[in-house]
């Protein structure tokens, strides 16, 4: 929600096809103030209505956010203005794991070599065997 200087908006994003109502209240001191009201959420098919481009509309567009339109005959321009353009860069992630397959081989031969010599030892009556390890 955002506060203007008289208002108060907020978007509430996209809303499905129905019909919704609504109601908004404020306290004031010790007045109550209240709003209410309802509205339907209609589905437009815009393509069907409109299948020619509005080139006056897109100049507009283009004027108020800082772009430019090109034509098809234009693209050189295009990617010549796309080139010059400080805010566009190439970005690329990568993300590598690495296993060390050997170290789980080691841990394997470490716990197997400590259980063979507990073997060894409890089998013999306390002493210990030298088995070459």
């Amino acid at each position: 929600m955002s506060k203007t200087e008289k208002a108060y908006t907020l978007n509430a994003g996209v809303f499905p096809v129905g019909n919704y109502r609504y109601k908004a209240e404020v306290k004031l001191g010790d007045i109550i103030l209240s709003k209410q009201g309802e509205f339907s959420v209609s589905a437009l098919q815009i393509e069907t209505a409109m299948t020619v481009a509005d080139h006056s509309l897109l100049h507009a567009l283009s004027a108020q956010t800082g772009g430019a339109v090109f034509y098809p005959g234009q693209v050189d321009e295009l990617i010549k203005k796309l080139k010059s353009n400080e805010n566009l860069k190439s970005i690329s992630f990568m993300h590598k794991k690495l296993e060390d397959l050997m170290k789980g081989t080691v841990v394997f031969l470490f716990v197997d070599g400590v259980d063979f010599d507990g073997m060894v030892y409890s089998q013999t009556s306390g002493e210990l065997l030298d088995v070459g390890f």
